[in-house]
């Protein structure tokens, strides 16, 4: 498993916790979006606020999007999308081109936004946030 600082670690944790609270059976980017915003510490849940996108609008869009299943769910390891996955593996790799151990909030965002099709980037536009504008913010993100 990769190594996450303790804000990213949060906000997975985060993501999780609100897909089971909305009864779905697995964690999207989606999710994910919902615990950057969630995680105060993170940079970014500063960037993500600058750009207007809270928590609590995530979760609205989700629930009128995706809406809340009728069933208690439980989330593992295996309720992780592919494309979740595949975001926390880019945000894992993507710190270590910089020579860290630890990925942080903000190579998560990173890794969603190079996802430009992925339901947190559709959520983000709807919610008037232009990915390509958060990447040019967050300028030490590696390219």
């Amino acid at each position: 498993m990769a190594k996450f600082t303790s804000s990213a670690e949060n906000a997975i944790s985060v993501a999780a916790d609100l897909a089971v609270r909305l009864s779905h059976n697995y964690v999207g980017t989606e999710h994910l979006l919902y615990g950057l915003c969630h995680s105060e510490s993170g940079f970014s849940a500063k960037l993500l606020e600058e750009n207007n996108v809270s928590a609590e609008s995530v979760k609205g869009i989700i629930e009128s999007k995706i809406g809340k299943g009728a069933e208690e769910v439980s989330i593992n390891e295996n309720s992780y999308t592919a494309r979740t996955k595949g975001v926390l593996a880019l945000a894992y790799s993507l710190d270590t081109q910089i020579g860290s151990e630890y990925a942080g909030t903000e190579h998560i965002l990173f890794a969603i936004i190079r996802d430009s099709e992925c339901m947190a980037c559709r959520i983000l536009r709807a919610l008037g946030a232009s990915p390509r504008e958060l990447m040019e913010t967050g300028y030490y993100f590696p390219r």
